[in-house]
């Protein structure tokens, strides 16, 4: 194993101590145009023998624990190739695929869509495709790092970021609630070089199964030693995940259900006049 390899994994060690996640920590790696897929990596159309999508994959890696590749000859999804840049589309066409596919079910009429696809970003350089692995095992040096989580965990990896921050002093988001991790996590993450705290995507829910209560982190491999440098400096400063609520108070209860208790219980419960 390379030593960087053993960075990346460390890294991910660190997630798992500090963030505690219910799902693993990834790294994404945008291959280059010459660069081959990882061996011991899985390919859904030659391994499963169908194509899937992008945020199938995504929910195998960081539930499974599997590496993950793939490009146009595995990804199912209309919407993520042409922002990854797997296939190019020209804008009458793309037009016409959103209008099919959205007008009714995401949008009232056109014009909703015109103004949907001006806030639309993809990745200009082409790439061989995309990895997907465990940050905690990884079998790549990622492009971005990804972590699905809760809100009290993104609130924590962003005063983790931001500990370090003498920019902008906040994260940056933004939604529409659909194509959520695809666009504006991996191309935007790439694109703006920034983190993002993302909101993930109808089709993340319903094929990528991320649950309710999940958000997903997001961030450029450049900027994941700030990130974890901070969280351990701010867990030493006292913000914790679990959150180490205050429980240091006099228990009570209001004035006639504590005249009930105490008479039902008999000594096992104190009065407030003891």
């Amino acid at each position: 194993m390379s030593n960087t390899l053993k960075k990346w994994q460390d890294y991910g060690l660190k997630f798992d101590k500090y963030l505690r996640t219910n799902t693993f920590p990834l790294a994404f790696r945008l291959l280059g145009e010459d660069e081959k897929f990882p061996e011991n990596c899985r390919r859904p159309k030659k391994d499963f023998g169908f194509k899937i999508f992008l945020c199938q994959a995504i929910k195998m890696s960081r539930h499974y624990g599997w590496t993950i590749g793939l490009n146009q000859d595995d990804n199912a999804c209309q919407i993520s190739s042409p922002l990854l840049n797997w296939v190019q589309t020209s804008l009458d066409e793309n037009q016409k695929f959103l209008s099919q596919f959205m007008i009714g079910l995401y949008a009232k009429n056109s014009k909703v869509i015109e103004t949907y696809q001006s806030n639309l970003s993809s990745l200009q350089t082409k790439n061989n495709g995309l990895v997907i692995s465990p940050l905690s095992w990884t079998k790549v040096e990622p492009t971005i790092v990804a972590i699905y989580c809760n809100p009290a965990q993104i609130m924590r990896l962003t005063q983790a970021y931001l500990y370090y921050d003498e920019e902008t002093g906040q994260i940056e988001s933004s939604s529409s609630g659909r194509a959520g991790t695809c666009h504006d996590g991996i191309v935007q993450t790439i694109l703006t070089n920034q983190p993002r705290i993302v909101v993930p995507g109808n089709g993340d829910r319903v094929w990528g199964m991320a649950q309710d209560h999940e958000m997903l982190f997001t961030i450029p491999a450049d900027k994941v030693d700030q990130l974890v440098t901070g969280l351990i400096e701010t867990h030493k400063a006292g913000l914790r995940y679990p959150i180490p609520t205050y429980l240091r108070f006099q228990p009570g209860f209001q004035s006639d259900f504590e005249k009930l208790a105490i008479k039902r219980a008999g000594k096992t419960i104190a009065s407030q006049d003891d």
